[in-house]
């Protein structure tokens, strides 16, 4: 009689363990379904708000500036067949007085040709993503006072990415890897994997995008 309460009782235990068991898989497949529907819904986001901005920049900024009222006043179907009036001519009295001005005028000598410059400082800031270019052979890089700046020249033309850590910067090259140093995460802090995260959102919007395009090659 005892040994049959014995078994009866590791029998129970069992059947308990295997329930937490099966409990905890069940959370930890669930905690990974919704990480992922959340990275889904961050990249369809991003999508969303990539060509939101394409919009705004295909669109006039006078249009952008209008009021909702002078909007509906316009009784347009689409932007493209909107055509703003064209400014009005001269009047014969300033192109007069213009022709004068230059019948007067010493003529000048034609200004040498300068060298060709790229100034650093034109890039719009406030977008997630920009195009930027390298300079070419014999290309000088000029700031906005004028002065010349020393910048290497790229090296090669592969897609990497830049990491910054706390010990120096992470190199990610188009090469396949297995794995990771765990030394080499350690010097990540939150701020720096938050960006991580989101760069790795940008790049898979950039290989959809691309894909959907057809210029991706087998």
């Amino acid at each position: 009689m005892a040994r049959t309460k014995i078994s009866t009782r590791r029998q129970a235990q069992r059947q308990l363990a295997d329930r937490e068991e099966k409990v905890r898989l069940a959370e930890i497949k669930m905690d990974s379904a919704l990480e992922k529907i959340d990275e889904i819904g961050k990249r369809y986001k991003q999508e969303v708000d990539n060509q939101i901005k394409v919009l705004r920049g295909r669109t006039e900024k006078k249009l952008l500036q209008m009021k909702m009222s002078e909007f509906l006043a316009l009784r347009i179907k689409t932007f493209a067949e909107h055509q703003w009036p064209a400014p009005k001519p001269p009047t014969t009295r300033s192109q007069s007085i213009s022709h004068q001005r230059g019948r007067t005028r010493t003529p000048q000598n034609a200004q040498p040709s300068r060298m060709q410059a790229q100034s650093a400082d034109r890039a719009v800031g406030g977008d997630t993503m920009s195009f930027v270019r390298w300079p070419r052979a014999g290309e000088m890089v000029l700031s906005k006072a004028g002065s010349p700046l020393a910048v290497q020249m790229r090296p090669d033309r592969y897609a990497d990415v830049h990491i910054p850590t706390k010990g120096g910067v992470i190199t990610v090259k188009p090469h396949k890897i297995n794995s990771v140093k765990r030394e080499v995460l350690m010097q990540l802090d939150e701020n720096t994997l938050n960006q991580v995260k989101t760069l790795n959102a940008n790049l898979g919007l950039i290989v959809d995008m691309a894909n959907k395009l057809g210029k991706s090659k087998p």
